[in-house]
């Protein structure tokens, strides 16, 4: 089972909600700051680009390592600085079933469906 956060778009944007996994990405460990880049944390990528150029070439495992590590939180750092808030936290075996069970829950209680 994987745990995902989600997050709603702020009031007024026609956006899809946003199911993040928790956990290491080993995307991110490969791609470092090109797969930051491509989830829109791109102030990260640009810190760890920098990094790269200035670090000796031993020290590239590290940033590899920290982009695998928070990733992720990155992703969801950069959503909350543009103005989306985190909805609920729900655990499914992929995004998929996640998304459902976070939409039953909707559902259940009522509220409209973002």
């Amino acid at each position: 089972m994987h745990v995902f956060t989600v997050h709603v778009p702020p009031p007024g944007r026609a956006a899809p909600t946003r199911f993040i996994p928790e956990g290491f990405s080993v995307r991110a460990l490969l791609l470092g700051p090109l797969w930051l880049l491509r989830h829109g944390a791109w102030p990260f990528a640009l810190l760890a680009l920098a990094a790269l150029a200035v670090l000796p070439w031993q020290a590239w495992p590290g940033v590899a390592l920290l982009s695998g590590l928070c990733g992720h939180d990155a992703r969801r750092a950069m959503l909350r600085w543009s103005g989306w808030r985190l909805d609920d936290v729900v655990v499914g075996p992929d995004g998929e079933q996640a998304e459902m069970r976070w939409r039953d829950g909707q559902a259940q209680q009522g509220l409209p469906r973002a």
